[in-house]
């Protein structure tokens, strides 16, 4: 697929890196947080979890804003946010200027991800492009690795070097933002008609089939994703007690970094088989993971840690894939935020009950206990995938959107088509 004009999706991409880059920094820090602060590990993992808790309904009342007020001034709103985030959580004092600042970055996700997802799907159709299949998705899902890879090695780099280690890599991240605002964007969707209104989530009843099997493939995928952003560096530190910052840091890097590597495969593969794919490979991480902790190998969690990236860029990347080429323009949005925010549910759940289990028994032996409990659940949700027929594209699904009639003139039977339940 060809993009029409390439610059325009600078602006929405490179938002989802920078917005998924400042989220993702404290992941170095979390341990330096435990230390300054005196937090518990359980703290620590609620600390990760506040943002989730933030950012789920966010997602879903910006997704359809959106669709009505335009992706790039939610996207800015976001920004804005994340923007106000940076600076509390450079300036903290206390534990609850840390929750603060993070509840601040997940309300700056949440209205950004779909919103700029979105607008990448509108790029493919400006000037009368080719319909957004893999190449939209993969781009969105290598913007959302590189940015989630960058920001854990920017902080751990920059707390082993820098004078103000807690400081620094937000002050860093207000200066990317800045930049951010300078790249353009592409042309404005046609808008969804009427007023906008707070409707409670759903999902059009034609795509209910795609989304189930994209919904199952992205719990698993993001789930293990968490572990790796929240516990992992912990882990890494555990093992070594001498890596400081920069090991744990590093080692969710090389995760996001194999993510990143892997999604241009999914794009290439048949509707389904990139998520059958990724499920397996991340059963494998997951036995890869149990063993790097069970022989407390620092090698081995790093070669855990391609194993998963893999499977997760696999995975999530099929997913979406397929679900956006069968989402007409007015309801991506909505639709895609919803997407996302079974994702980030399934970020933050197994994250608190590891934390909690960490608490009692270490951190080491709560995610191996993590891992073997998820690898049968992992194999099952394959077998799944698999039998509902994920790999074979729906022929009721119109990927097209609607063209637009000229200006003044109505649509026979166009109403405003809600992706919600009234």
């Amino acid at each position: 697929m060809t993009w029409r004009h390439p610059s325009s999706v600078a602006g929405p991409a490179c938002t989802i890196t920078v917005i998924c880059a400042g989220s993702s920094m404290p992941t170095s820090l979390y341990v330096e947080y435990g230390r300054h602060f005196a937090l518990s590990p359980f703290a620590v993992t609620g600390l990760f979890a506040v943002y989730v808790a933030v950012l789920i309904p966010t997602v879903l009342w910006g997704g359809g804003l959106s669709d009505r007020w335009g992706r790039r001034r939610v996207a800015y709103a976001g920004i804005a946010l994340a923007a106000l985030g940076s600076a509390v959580l450079a300036s903290a004092q206390a534990p609850c200027a840390l929750f603060a600042g993070r509840m601040l970055q997940g309300a700056a996700a949440g209205l950004t991800s779909g919103a700029a997802t979105a607008a990448l799907a509108d790029a493919a159709h400006e000037g009368g492009g080719a319909r957004p299949r893999g190449s939209v998705v993969s781009l969105a899902s290598l913007a959302i690795s590189v940015g989630s890879a960058s920001g854990p090695l920017l902080s751990g780099t920059l707390a082993a070097v820098a004078p103000a280690p807690l400081a620094a890599p937000y002050l860093v991240h207000l200066l990317l933002l800045l930049l951010v605002l300078l790249l353009r964007w592409p042309q404005a969707a046609p808008r969804a008609p009427g007023p906008w209104r707070p409707r409670r989530p759903g999902v059009p009843r034609a795509v209910r089939r795609t989304f189930a099997t994209a919904a199952v493939t992205t719990v698993f995928a993001w789930s293990l994703l968490g572990v790796f952003l929240a516990l992992v560096p912990a882990v890494a530190a555990a093992l070594n007690p001498g890596a400081g910052t920069v090991v744990g840091g590093a080692t969710v890097a090389l995760m996001l970094l194999c993510s990143a590597l892997a999604q241009p495969c999914a794009g290439r593969l048949v509707p389904g088989a990139g998520q059958a794919a990724g499920l397996g490979v991340l059963a494998a991480g997951l036995v890869l993971l149990v063993l790097a902790c069970w022989t407390r190998s620092l090698p081995l969690l790093a070669v855990a840690a391609v194993a998963s990236g893999a499977g997760q860029g696999l995975g999530f990347t099929g997913a979406l894939t397929g679900l956006t080429a069968a989402l007409p323009a007015r309801q991506r949005g909505a639709v895609l935020s919803v997407t996302y925010a079974v994702g980030y549910l399934a970020l933050a759940v197994p994250v608190l009950a590891v934390g909690a289990v960490a608490d009692r028994t270490g951190m080491v032996v709560a995610v191996a206990g993590f891992g073997v409990s998820a690898v049968p659940a992992c194999l099952a949700a394959l077998v799944w995938v698999r039998r509902s027929g994920a790999v074979r594209p729906d022929p009721e699904l119109d990927p097209e959107p609607d063209p637009e009639p000229p200006h003044g003139v109505r649509r026979p039977g166009a109403e405003d088509v809600s992706v919600t339940r009234r």
